[in-house]
This record gives structure tokens, C-alpha cells and sequence, in this order.
């Protein structure tokens, strides 16, 4: 999966198309699966390059991340009204995800991703990154990216 997004998401000349999302969902991979691929991909080619990746790069890489997180949190957004206590058996057994379908499945994904301790310090550090590139890249796009996980962050807090 992660080699069939990397090929996807570097064609475009910046940021996520919603459709290529769209398809990865409609066969069934999961919100959870679709970021740890990108941000799989956005470790790795931050590792592979001597001297880290480029600011435009990385720039491209997080604006990638963002754009699914959004999507993602929208989509979750779309059943918290319905969100409840009960939901909570289903975090605690991941394989209950799968008889979930639409908003429900991305609500619990989302609620699990951020349960595990791993999906806020995740973007903690995109933000970090992108904070360091600053002075040498555009500010005006770093600023609004970083405003953009802020408020994606702050979604996910009301949310859960």
C-alpha cells in the first residue's frame, strides 16, 4: 500500500487530491493506515537524504499529512453526535474496526489513533519541523500549514 501512495501522492505538485483518497477508502483501507503510510513515507525520505529533505519537500511532505487529517477529521466530525461512552469497547479491540463502516470507522480510527499516545505528539512534530524552516522557506505557506494542524489538533481535542 505504502509504494501505491508514494507513487500517487509524489505525480501531484502539492498536496493530497481528495479522489485518490476517496478510492483507498472506498476498498476498505483505513483512515489509520492511509497516514501511517504518508507519514511512513515522509520518515523515511527524511532518512534516506544526507542532511535532511529539502524545506520544499518537507514542506510538500507535511501539506500531504495535513490534507489527510483534515479529511480524516471531518469525516470523523460527521458521527461525534452520535459519539458515545459505549464506543469506547470498540477502541479497546481494533479488529471491530472493520465491521464499522463511513463516519463510524473513522471516528473510532481517529479515537484509537489518538488514544494510543501517537497521533498528537505526530503532529507536535510536524509543526516543529515545519517551525524550523521558517526563515527559509515561504513563511506565508509554513505559517499557514502550521495554523492548519493547529486547528485540526484542536478538532480532535472537542471531538474526543
Amino acid at each position: 500500500l505504502c509504494d501505491s501512495v508514494s507513487g500517487s501522492s509524489r505525480s501531484k505538485a502539492h498536496g493530497v487530491q481528495s479522489w485518490p483518497l476517496q478510492c483507498l477508502l472506498d476498498i476498505g483501507v483505513s483512515y489509520t493506515e492511509i497516514f501511517g503510510c504518508y507519514h511512513s513515507l515522509s520518515e523515511s525520505e527524511e532518512r534516506e537524504t544526507v542532511g535532511g529533505v529539502a524545506a520544499n519537500n518537507r514542506v510538500k511532505n507535511v501539506s500531504n499529512i495535513a490534507e489527510i487529517l483534515k479529511i480524516w477529521v471531518t469525516a470523523a466530525s460527521s458521527s461525534s453526535r452520535s459519539w458515545s461512552s459505549g464506543m469506547a469497547m470498540v477502541l479497546r479491540d481494533e479488529s471491530s474496526h472493520e465491521s464499522l463502516r463511513g463516519d463510524a470507522a473513522s471516528m473510532a480510527q481517529l479515537a484509537s489513533a489518538v488514544s494510543s499516545g501517537g497521533l498528537g505528539p505526530r503532529i507536535d512534530a510536524y509543526k516543529a519541523s515545519l517551525e524550523g524552516l521558517i526563515g527559509g522557506h515561504d513563511a506565508e505557506e509554513i505559517e499557514l500549514l502550521i495554523r492548519d494542524l493547529s486547528e485540526t489538533e484542536e478538532a480532535i481535542k472537542k471531538m474526543l
